[in-house]
């Protein structure tokens, strides 16, 4: 699988290398990076945004997206040098539960052992309002 990836990353390599020559870029993979950096300035229209993710699509050939990196992680590389995921937007901030293998290799959510329970909870709570 991984030479047939680098065997696609190649082949789409010398397509683009062109097309990033016609618009000002240098005809190489930095070329094509640089590309896809300036346009990370844009990509955040709805316009574009649904065009770039089509393409994703139809580049992904079946595989998962999560294997592409979005625009967003493209920003954070070139920002910050690395790419962290996007901070939860939704309560808990903190996962409640771990998982553990299962039967036919799958997953079971179960409550994390370093969190404390309802009613310790509670307690905690009203210990801290008495003082």
């Amino acid at each position: 699988a991984l030479k047939a990836g680098e065997r696609r990353a190649a082949f789409l390599l010398e397509l683009q290398k062109p097309l990033v020559a016609r618009y000002g870029f240098e005809e190489s993979a930095k070329g094509v990076r640089d590309a896809m950096f300036a346009y990370a300035d844009i990509a955040e229209n709805n316009l574009v945004m649904k065009r770039n993710n089509h393409m994703e699509r139809l580049l992904a050939a079946g595989e998962d997206m999560d294997y592409y990196l979005s625009v967003t992680g493209q920003q954070a590389i070139r920002n910050l040098g690395t790419r962290r995921p996007a901070p939860r937007g939704a309560f808990p901030l903190i996962a409640r539960e771990d998982f553990i293998k299962s039967f036919e290799g799958r997953l079971l959510p179960v409550p994390r052992e370093d969190m404390l329970a309802a009613d310790t909870t509670e307690e905690l709570v009203a210990a801290c309002k008495r003082g």
